[in-house]
């Protein structure tokens, strides 16, 4: 389903439209218990050996969401439910701060393939 329908879907929204679109609809379907119970079913695994234990934080496994993924920290209860040992939700600030734009991140995506090719020593 998720292959034949969803993804083709979300690919035709800009990438913060899709984005948007499927946070909240998963928000909604964790609003209905019965769904809340087969997605938390499906998605959180918990096992002795993935526990890990630092700074006296137990984490019940070693992988996490990006601070990246929820800017706004508007999701975090939401995502909790997807069985990440742990949330990293960024920086709060009073005012919305401009984010980087595409031009930039094409620019630095070019810059970082060109350092790569010169190591090789194939540079273009």
């Amino acid at each position: 389903m998720y292959k034949n329908l969803i993804k083709p879907f979300l690919f035709l929204l800009d990438p913060e439209k899709a984005h948007h679109f499927s946070v909240s609809s998963f928000r909604v379907i964790l609003k209905i218990p019965i769904l809340a119970q087969i997605v938390k079913a499906m998605l959180a695994y918990e096992h002795p050996k993935l526990e890990k234990e630092l700074w006296g934080i137990r984490f019940p496994n070693p992988i996490g969401l990006a601070a990246g993924f929820d800017k706004d920290g508007k999701y975090f209860n939401t995502m909790a439910s997807l069985g990440f040992g742990f949330i990293e939700i960024g920086t709060v600030t009073p005012k919305p701060q401009d984010g980087k734009t595409a031009q930039i991140g094409r620019q630095k995506t070019a810059h970082c393939w060109r350092q790569y090719w010169k190591k090789q020593g194939d540079a273009q």
